[in-house]
């Protein structure tokens, strides 16, 4: 049962603390009892200022996706916009699809931004209501729809007998109407008398006897007193639990059908709705076009059909007989008058019109084809459409599919259907068969199709024909037995399959026996290769043939002078055959095997084959049927009974009607163009560019598009506007990557950017980060795929890259503050708090990190950072920062990866690189890795290193790294010019001292593995990457001892300390000294992680390493 509370009463800051704190208390005590039974909290964006404490307090009792928020044009100053909000309200609770919906406090006074209306929900599902006792003697003449509105209500609940006696008194609703509750603290009376004895009574009087006893109201805040009264609520709420369930199973009991008896009897001959019906139409050569053709005067019997067409060609006479024709623009311009709209969709040409009608004029969508990636990559690197294809990609399946189309067009195009905008934006979906609602559910989930109508293709009853006049226009005799195969010739109708059998099963040599593919001829290898294999057919190969595009004439010939029929099938691309379902209705026997629809033929009306079946198994079919002239009698009177019985016009057009009228009646209930639409028309003046901007808004919030799995949004923006291949962005590259191939159980990754202004003064949002992740891979895409993104609840954001004032003035816009609203949690990472712990090696003023560390503590609800060390300095600076939140807030570390190929790794070494590696080889390598900046500790190192060439030693220094703070003044670089000037006019520049900078992770790579020793000098860090990728090469370490290079290097390193010179100089004497006895510590066996592994460490820290769709879904509608 899922069970959706409207939330208004707790949400008001000016109405009742009795209503407030009661509906809140009841509420946690059903959020803790709910069982196996889903809870869903909405809450009002109009009254928004207490939606983050309410958050805040079932933090932890349910999921953030299941507080879930709906929003209208405020504030409600006039009945227009009242009525707006009513509408979007109950649009918005329809779509989450309750059991039962709850409203708290609904006669009491809460304000004129409050909507608390009943109206028509009960026609969807039961209402119940809680009376709280705080009406007044004027209620009714104040509010004179409220009683007729509570009158509405499928129960109302009340919680003290007084609430009851307000509700009988004031508004004169009939005391039997009324359930009454108990109430914790506060109430006068227990519950009335029942036939037993309810646990909540026994709780209440319990608690009843204990405040006789007390005599004191201080007495009663102990902790037993607060438990106590918790056990009352928890047994009120098991109460109201079971009243839920009562009401579900009643109106089940009363609603046997779908529909409302207002709505089953609409369709009446005289009143038939005007149903615009968007389809190709002959004589356009398309199986769909026929088939709307057959459709469209059973449907007529329920609507005023108008066809609406994109062709131009025309029969005349069809037209005459059937009505006008109307094209696309006229659909546009009389949208308002036309009841109903209903798209035969397919993967071809003739439907590209409808994937943006659909969009702007919403209506039922016939899926004649599951994969519409033909049409659509057609429509992009063919006819210039613009990027259809891979926005369609991206939307449907993520940024793989848009990995595989950079890399592979057709591979792309074969494998992933694209089809779900179509799909979002359709009212209501039919299809052919079970077998594209499975392709529904393998690619957008088990839930996902719930919904559509499997509605069997129809197929006109044949119309008799001369089975000997047929054969006589072919050429054939009466005694000729004559085996068809009906289609466009491909790999994927498996002909040459049926040619193997047919070779193999002798009838080749049988004079009589005739073999005709009815179908045009692949144009390419596979065409040729079935007439190769023809031709050496020997004798036989004269009653082999491929007849060409087959006329409608010549069709129905072979159809009518056949004696068997084999249609095979692989590939499907969730397709239903009109040539099966023309072979079973005209009572020709036949031979298929159970792939994709297919599977789905009753196996008493065809031999059925498995679907993937043997030549033997074929070879054997097609002799037993030549042979036994009875089985195909039967199998074939049983084919055109099935087909009369569930494929003609008629059967078929009664069930379209009762899907559309279903639809029809829910729509407004959940779907934003729908209810845009009958908004639209309910308009008394046109409204203004910047209302409707609003209104467009708020409908899209409330009523979002379905998203088949949760979106990880990954905030890379540093990245985008400025990758320098080092330092954080590596790892914000090698974690997206390992991100995305492998992403959560039930989750998708989309890379995002947050958005500036024109004149980049504000943040005005986040959008996708496409066209950087197409350059970044070095893929084939269509260039403007990035747009704005829509999160949704269940969806997340990780902000992952380190944006510094970006995210401060995103916070300022509101653009955080409005995610938290809609429940989408945001995860930070942090990989270190240098800059206010030594803010002495950082340009003056900190560039803003403070704030940045104080607007990622306020709001994150989860913080990661790098290491153990950095979570430590973390939770101390927050304990002492006092930065207010409205909950708690989890600091996890996790630990970065190491494996360079997984990082999207940049390639080449320079010209000079063999040179370079020569020297190295010629004596001892040190080895430093990081920009050039004060904390760095390079002038310690090349000053030790001076001292020490100075005393003769041999040994090389090589510095790999940018030079740092270049953008910034001089006199803000601290020691930065001082340490580039010492670097580039040191004598042992080139010699001994070589200083790398902007080298690729190949050449870095190359020099790990050419190295002695790795030097890490570092003041502070959040972690030391280098460390690690040394040892991976065996390198040994000589690290400054801070409490990070500890935790990662524990005893794999060797430590020094100070800062002077001469300290690291003793250090490196030392190590050079245990080196040579072979006694320093190994670095070879320090443990590391894959970038994967990383990862995976890092979504535990944020929450979402045991996040299956299966636990996922608890919560969610």
């Amino acid at each position: 049962m899922r069970i959706v509370i409207d939330m208004q009463a707790v949400q008001l800051a000016d109405c009742s603390d009795h209503v407030a704190r009661h509906t809140l208390s009841l509420v946690k005590a059903m959020v803790r009892n709910r069982g196996p039974h889903q809870i869903i909290l909405a809450l009002s964006g109009l009254l928004h200022g207490r939606i983050e404490a309410i958050r805040s307090e079932f933090n932890g009792l349910l999921p953030a996706q299941a507080i879930r928020l709906w929003n209208a044009p405020g504030p409600l100053h006039t009945a227009e916009l009242q009525s707006r909000a009513r509408q979007i309200r109950a649009a918005f609770l329809c779509s989450l699809r309750p059991d039962v919906l709850h409203i708290p406090g609904m006669a009491d006074s809460l304000g004129d931004e409050a909507i608390t209306d009943i109206g028509t929900l009960t026609e969807h599902f039961p209402v119940t209501v809680t009376l709280h006792g705080s009406l007044s003697p004027d209620m009714a003449s104040r509010h004179p729809d409220k009683r007729a509105d509570l009158l509405r209500a499928s129960a109302l609940l009340g919680v003290s007998r007084p609430a009851c006696a307000q509700a009988v008194e004031y508004l004169a609703i009939p005391a039997q109407r009324i359930t009454c509750l108990v109430e914790p603290l506060g109430a006068s009376m227990a519950l009335p008398a029942m036939p037993h004895r309810s646990k909540a009574q026994t709780m209440w009087d319990g608690l009843q006897q204990a405040r006789m006893r007390a005599n004191l109201r201080s007495r009663f805040q102990t902790r037993d007193e607060l438990q106590l009264q918790q056990h009352a609520w928890d047994a009120v709420a098991q109460h109201m639990l079971g009243i839920f369930e009562q009401q579900v199973q009643q109106f089940k009991l009363s609603r046997p059908h779908s529909l409302p008896p207002s709505h089953a009897d609409h369709v009446a001959v005289q009143q038939r709705p005007v149903l615009a019906l968007v389809s190709p139409l002959p004589p356009v050569r398309s199986g769909i076009a026929d088939y709307t053709a057959m459709l469209l005067p059973a449907l007529a019997q329920h609507y005023q059909v108008i066809p609406i067409i994109a062709q131009q060609e025309v029969d005349a006479q069809w037209a005459q007989a059937h009505g006008p024709l109307r094209n696309i623009d006229w659909l546009r311009a009389n949208a308002h008058s036309v009841d109903r709209v209903v798209y035969q969709v397919g993967n071809s040409p003739y439907h590209q019109h409808m994937l943006e009608l659909v969009q702007e004029i919403p209506g039922i969508v016939v899926l004649h084809d599951f994969y519409l990636s033909s049409l659509l990559a057609w429509l992009e690197t063919e006819a210039g459409q613009g990027p259809c294809w891979s926005r369609a990609l991206h939307t449907s399946h993520g940024v793989a599919a848009l990995q595989l189309r950079g890399h592979d067009l057709d591979a792309a195009r074969r494998h992933y259907p694209a089809n779900l905008p179509v799909l979002q934006h359709a009212l209501g979906i039919i299809v052919h068969s079970e077998h594209s609602r499975q392709l529904a559910r393998h690619w957008y989930g088990p839930d996902f199709a719930n919904d559509w109508a499997v509605i069997p293709l129809v197929r006109t009853p044949p119309t008799p024909t001369s089975r000997a006049q047929a054969r006589q226009s072919l050429g054939l005799s009466d005694d000729d037995f004559l085996v068809c195969s009906f289609g466009f010739l491909d790999s994927t109708k498996l002909n040459h399959r049926l040619l193997q059998a047919w070779l193999a099963s002798g009838m080749d040599g049988q004079a009589r026996c005739h073999l005709v593919f009815v179908g045009q001829n692949h144009p390419g290898e596979y065409g040729q290769q079935l007439e190769q294999t023809i031709a050496s057919a020997g004798d036989g190969a004269a009653r082999i043939r491929i007849t060409g595009f087959a006329s409608p004439e010549q069709y129905q010939s072979y159809l009518a002078a056949a004696d068997l029929a084999v249609q095979l099938r692989t590939g499907s691309r969730g397709e239903t055959s009109a040539a099966v379902l023309d072979c079973l209705s005209h009572g020709l026997p036949l031979i298929a095997n159970a792939h994709g629809s297919l599977a789905e033929i009753p196996t008493d009306t065809a031999w059925l084959l498995p679907d993937e079946f043997d030549d033997q198994a074929l070879t054997q079919a097609l002799q037993t049927l030549y042979t036994d002239a009875a089985h195909r009698q039967r199998i074939a009177a049983q084919a055109a009974a099935f087909c009369a019985r569930e494929h003609t016009p008629q059967p078929c057009a009664q069930r379209y009607a009762q899907f559309i009228e279903q639809i029809d009646w829910s729509s407004t209930c959940g779907h934003a163009a729908s209810l845009a639409r009958t908004l639209a028309r309910q308009n008394t003046q046109p409204i203004e560019p910047a209302q409707a901007l609003q209104l467009s808004i708020d409908l899209a919030s409330s009523l979002p598009l379905a998203q088949p799995q949760r979106r990880l949004f990954v905030d890379v923006t540093a990245t985008v506007r400025n990758d320098l291949k080092t330092g954080i962005q590596r790892v914000v590259r090698a974690i997206l990557k390992a991100l995305i191939d492998a992403p959560p159980p039930g989750h998708r990754i989309e890379p995002v950017q947050l958005h500036s202004s024109d004149d980049h003064s504000s943040v005005t949002g986040y959008r996708t980060a496409l066209d950087w992740w197409g350059r970044s891979h070095g893929l084939n895409l269509p260039p403007a795929l990035d747009d704005a993104i829509d999160p949704v609840a269940g969806d997340q954001l990780l902000i992952l890259d380190f944006n510094g004032g970006l995210v401060v003035q995103a916070e300022q816009a509101g653009i955080y503050a409005e995610l938290r609203q809609r429940g989408i949690p945001i995860h930070c990472v942090v990989y270190d708090l240098l800059p206010v712990q030594m803010p002495e090696v950082f340009p003056p003023g900190q560039f803003g990190f403070g704030d940045w560390l104080a607007t990622t503590v306020r709001i994150a609800d989860r913080i990661a950072c790098i290491s153990r060390a950095v979570a430590d300095d973390l939770t101390h600076w927050c304990h002492h920062s006092g930065i207010p939140r409205p909950a708690p807030l989890a600091i996890g570390h996790f630990h970065l990866g190491a494996d360079v190929d997984n990082s999207v790794p940049t390639r080449g070494l320079p010209d000079n690189a063999p040179a370079t590696l020569a020297q190295m080889a010629a004596m001892p390598t040190f080895l430093m890795v990081g920009t050039i900046e004060p904390r760095k500790g390079y002038p310690q190192v090349i000053e030790a290193f001076t001292q020490l060439w100075n005393e003769g030693l041999q040994a090389n220094l090589v510095i790999v790294g940018h030079e740092g703070w270049r953008g910034l003044p001089e006199d803000m670089r601290r020691d930065i010019p001082a340490t580039i000037s010492r670097l580039t006019h040191h004598p042992e520049q080139g010699q001994r001292l070589h200083w790398l900078a902007g080298i690729s992770d190949e050449y870095l790579d190359t020099l790990y593995a050419n190295s002695t020793c790795l030097i890490a000098a570092s003041k502070g860090e959040g972690f030391g990457l280098p460390l690690i990728e040394a040892a991976q090469h065996g390198l040994p370490l000589l690290v400054r001892d801070l409490p990070v290079f500890r935790e990662i290097a524990a005893g794999h390193a060797s430590y020094f300390s100070g800062h002077e010179p001469e300290a690291l100089a003793a250090a490196i004497r030392a190590w050079l000294a245990q080196h040579a006895n072979a006694q320093h510590p190994r670095a070879d066996a320090l443990p590391y992680l894959t970038w994967q592994a990383s990862t995976q460490q890092l979504l535990a820290a944020i929450g979402i390493e045991a996040s299956t769709r299966a636990n996922l879904n608890d919560d969610t509608p």
